[in-house]
C-alpha cells in the first residue's frame, strides 16, 4: 500500500516497482504461501507435489505468481474503465394488487403488527416485575 502510494506521487521507474514486487513476494512465501496446485486448462488439476522436482517450484513458480498479479492490478488500475462495474438498467417492476389485498396489508400494518408489538412490550414488563 505504502510503496504504491510512493509511486503514485512519484511516478517510479520500473526497476524499483519490481524489486518491491519481488519483496513482497518473498514476504508471502515467508508467511508460507506458495502454489502447490493449479488448474489449467486442457490438462486440469496440476499437483506439484505429484512429480519429484515438485517442492524447488514453489519457490519460483509463487514469486512469479505474485509478481503477476500485482502488475496485472497496476495495469488495470492505469484505465479505470477496465475494471469499472457498470449498473444495470432498471426493470419495469410494477405489483398489481386487488383492493380486497390491500385492505388485508392495511389491516395487517396499521393493526397486528402494531398489537403484536404491543402485547410483547407488555409481556417483557410482567416478566420483569415478577423477577
Amino acid at each position: 500500500f505504502l510503496f504504491g502510494l510512493l509511486d503514485d506521487r512519484f511516478d517510479l521507474p520500473p526497476t524499483p516497482q519490481l524489486a518491491f514486487q519481488f519483496i513482497l513476494s518473498l514476504v508471502a512465501l515467508a508467511t508460507l504461501l506458495w502454489l502447490e496446485r493449479f488448474t489449467l486448462p486442457f490438462f486440469g488439476l496440476v499437483t506439484l507435489d505429484a512429480y519429484p522436482w515438485g517442492p524447488w517450484v514453489y519457490v519460483p513458480l509463487t514469486i512469479l505468481w505474485v509478481m503477476g498479479m500485482m502488475n496485472t492490478v497496476n495495469w488495470l488500475i492505469g484505465d479505470e474503465r477496465l475494471i469499472s462495474i457498470r449498473p444495470k438498467d432498471p426493470e419495469d417492476q410494477t405489483i398489481y394488487i386487488t383492493k380486497r389485498q390491500t385492505k388485508r396489508m392495511t389491516l395487517v400494518v396499521q393493526m397486528i403488527v402494531p398489537a403484536v408489538v404491543f402485547l410483547f412490550g407488555a409481556w417483557v414488563m410482567i416478566i420483569r416485575r415478577l423477577r
